[in-house]
């Protein structure tokens, strides 16, 4: 689809953008470029080049793929740091309750984070009615992952939402494996709170800020544990007391303002209709490539709904990954036995796809998992 907008590793298919997405090809200029505003006008950029303002119309960019209003997002600090943020917030609204809920196959940092903050009862089955079981009156915050990392299966997030409710739950939602790549609507969806990463399907380089979501009808009396001097509303009067209105009480430090302006750069290609688009492709490719795995007698998950990738287990995982990679398709491993392959069509075709699958044959054909050199385990997987 844009194939032409991206640099991609020469001779090689880039199936990880469900980890990192791949360069666009205006990145490193808009880099440059603020470089150079650095070294013509040094602070003067603040106001000159609009960097005090990045956060907020970052936020407005992103809020027009999520489908929320405009004061309902900012871009700032890691997911994990704004999804403690979002969870301590929602949990100061539940009065009474101290109860997070979330599945047992959550991504481990957002487990991680949940754990640090209050007692978490976890949902072994992630299926809707296994969902609906645990939800009681005890449950302050229902926590889940819109699209699963491991097996790309997206959970209905209205339905679940509409339900959380009627128990006067609120849910904060991580949508790192959705923004980019799965259709989504906040506000119709009447989601509480969401956070999620911009290095994935939206491209915007490796570490590049993460966002928040905050409902509005929660803005006037949530609270944030990150009371930074940025999320003041008048950050430069330099007042001894913190005063703070909205989706900006979620600021905390200085943004960072390089991977802020790439971030910027690579928003310039998404839109709402081109991520419909490349949804409906993605699963037109993840379908072709399930079905062809499942002929090879591999190990595949085949949810109904799913994301931006495919994963398949193999009990030597990890070397079967690096087999596929020295082959030129670039692909993850997640333990114990999970290899994932990114189906975004972007930049990837379907010769892509039917290539990679020729592989897959040729590799099990041969069991070049089996090599000692595949099964030396690197830092990063």
């Amino acid at each position: 689809m844009l194939v032409d907008k991206f640099i991609l590793p020469e001779g090689k298919v880039y199936m990880c953008g469900h980890s990192l997405g791949p360069s666009l090809k205006t990145i490193s200029d808009a880099m440059c470029n603020t470089l150079q505003d650095f070294a013509s006008y040094g602070v003067s950029s603040w106001n000159k080049s609009g960097w005090i303002d990045l956060p907020y119309t970052l936020g407005t960019k992103i809020a027009a793929l999520v489908g929320a209003n405009s004061d309902e997002v900012i871009v700032s600090d890691s997911t994990v740091v704004n999804l403690f943020k979002a969870l301590k917030a929602a949990m100061s609204l539940q009065k009474g309750r101290n109860i997070i809920l979330t599945t047992d196959d959550n991504f481990p940092a957002d487990l991680y984070i949940a754990q640090g903050i209050s007692e978490v009862r976890y949902i072994k089955d992630t299926k809707a009615d296994e969902i609906y079981e645990n939800i009681d009156e005890t449950v302050a915050v229902l926590m889940l992952t819109h699209v699963n990392y491991r097996d790309a299966s997206v959970l209905e997030m209205k339905a679940i939402n509409d339900y959380a409710h009627k128990y006067g739950v609120l849910i904060v939602w991580d949508l790192s494996h959705s923004i980019g790549i799965v259709p989504l609507d906040l506000e119709a969806s009447g989601v509480d709170f969401a956070v999620g990463c911009t290095y994935k399907y939206l491209s915007g380089g490796p570490g590049s800020p993460a966002f928040i979501y905050a409902n509005r009808k929660h803005h006037e009396v949530m609270q944030s544990p990150i009371q930074g001097w940025m999320g003041h509303n008048q950050p430069f009067a330099f007042e001894k007391e913190y005063a703070s209105s909205g989706v900006r009480k979620f600021m905390s430090g200085t943004p960072a303002i390089l991977s802020m302006k790439a971030l910027e750069d690579a928003l310039e290609v998404f839109d709402r209709s081109l991520i419909d688009k490349a949804y409906s492709i993605a699963n037109e490719y993840s379908s072709l490539l399930i079905e062809s795995l499942k002929n090879c007698d591999i190990e595949v998950y085949a949810p109904q709904n799913r994301g931006g990738h495919v994963a398949l287990t193999h009990k030597h995982g990890y070397a079967f990954s690096r087999a596929l990679i020295e082959a030129s398709f670039i692909c993850d491993y997640r333990a114990p036995d999970l290899v994932r392959l990114c189906v975004n069509p972007l930049y990837i075709s379907l010769d892509n796809i039917e290539s990679c699958i020729e592989k897959i044959r040729f590799i099990i054909e041969k069991a070049l998992y089996l090599k000692p050199e595949y099964n030396q385990m690197q830092k990063v997987t």
